[in-house]
């Protein structure tokens, strides 16, 4: 499947409450469980986490983001994935949903 392809299910905004802490985690976590390891990873002043991931599989970034959409309604506000020797070097942003 074409990455840009993919990218288009996971462009609907909605995330848990709980602050950008418990976002934060909850992003950790699942990169954990998915066996990827978070470059650098950001809380916003103005709320949302931005996380950059320096190499990881194709098959491993969208089924992390498909279990964060599936199991906590989190999906990135913005994605950039960029190919480098093989593998996937990305930037998401997710956003906290309003109370």
């Amino acid at each position: 499947m074409p990455i840009a392809g993919s990218l288009a299910a996971w462009m609907s905004p909605t995330s848990p409450h709980g602050g950008p802490a418990a976002l934060a985690e909850i992003i950790a976590s699942g990169a954990r469980d998915a066996g990827m390891s978070i470059t650098s990873r950001q809380r916003r002043a103005a709320g949302g986490v931005d996380v950059q991931i320096d190499a990881v599989s194709a098959a491993n970034l969208f089924g992390w983001l498909e279990r964060l959409r599936q199991a906590y309604g989190v999906v990135p506000t913005q994605l950039s994935v960029v190919r480098d020797q093989g593998q996937l070097r990305v930037r998401c942003s997710f956003a906290e949903s309003a109370p």
